[in-house]
């Protein structure tokens, strides 16, 4: 049974949540091997929400196999190395989630401000974050017309 009491169950639930979109934002910014990648989402996130290596590989071994991602055997100081690249799908598909997480963090953060009894909320999603949404949905209606 689920212990929504548990530390650990939200972490884990806001952990799964991350680190796809993180790993998208990793490879959106620059190709990189399983390891920098981790590196960086460690660098990034402070160790809080840092995927492991049993997490991060079935991620780029699913964002290849959708065609998010592509795949390159490299050497890389010395070393074999698996470069992953984003896709012009999955640059799209980064983009799309950076709208949604731009639309959903401002009410997270409203939730938690009412907890601690102050409000961060200034109305609502800005003109940008709106435009950025209506290019997602286009994104998702192409997408789903050409499989």
């Amino acid at each position: 049974m689920v212990k929504l009491e548990d530390e650990e169950y939200w972490k884990s639930m806001i952990n799964m949540a991350l680190t796809k979109f993180l790993v998208l934002r990793t490879l959106y910014h620059q190709p990189s091997h399983g390891y920098a990648i981790l590196e960086k989402l460690a660098a990034f996130t402070r160790g809080c929400c840092t995927p492991t290596f049993g997490g991060i590989y079935p991620i780029l071994r699913d964002l290849v196999s959708d065609g998010y991602a592509t795949v390159e055997g490299k050497t890389v100081n010395g070393r074999k190395r698996k470069i992953y690249s984003l896709t012009e799908k999955g640059k799209n598909a980064y983009e799309c989630a950076l709208t949604t997480w731009n639309e959903v963090i401002p009410y997270l953060q409203r939730a938690v401000d009412e907890l601690e009894g102050t409000s961060s909320l200034q109305g609502e999603v800005s003109d940008q974050n709106q435009g950025r949404d209506e290019k997602c949905r286009k994104e998702k209606r192409r997408v789903s017309r050409n499989g």
